[in-house]
């Protein structure tokens, strides 16, 4: 490489190294493997409209609504005589408590998308989909499809 770099240049001695390695891929692959199409096909689904109009979606917002009720009746009455920074402590104690409801029904909300688009994939023979913001080009649209499903259950 080094007679090649000192004869002909850095850029020629990229090309013959580069040239080489694809020699040594092909010998190394059996023909037709490389270049191979998947089994199944890709879906994409969009999962933030899924989670929106989930039939369980209004039941979350519901709980989370009452939990806050109850948070700031409970903030009322534990507060009172607390300095600022005691009721500071509280709040944030009380908000993390908040979060961590939320984000349990969140999961679980997610979890029953994700078995749905599971299904809908396997009835479609699908082996990849993602999310609608990571697909630029192709794949089929199963948005609709898993929407179905969601509503059926």
């Amino acid at each position: 490489m080094l007679v090649i770099v000192q004869k002909f240049g850095r850029r020629t001695a990229v090309f013959v190294a580069v040239l080489l390695m694809a020699a040594l891929f092909q010998t190394l692959v059996p023909a037709g493997t490389a270049s191979a199409a998947p089994a199944g096909g890709i879906g994409y689904v969009d999962v933030v409209l899924l989670m929106v109009h989930h039939p369980d979606a209004a039941n979350v917002d519901e709980t989370m609504k009452a939990a806050a009720e109850e948070a700031q009746k409970e903030f009322a009455a534990k507060s009172a005589g607390m300095s600022d920074i005691d009721k500071l402590a509280l709040m944030n104690q009380m908000q993390s408590r908040l979060d961590a409801q939320g984000t349990a029904l969140t999961e679980e909300l997610r979890a029953k998308v994700a078995r749905a688009v599971g299904e809908v994939a396997a009835q479609k023979g699908l082996h990849v989909v993602l999310d609608k913001s990571l697909a630029i080009y192709g794949g089929e649209d199963i948005t609709a499809d898993v929407g179905k499903k969601l509503a059926g259950q």
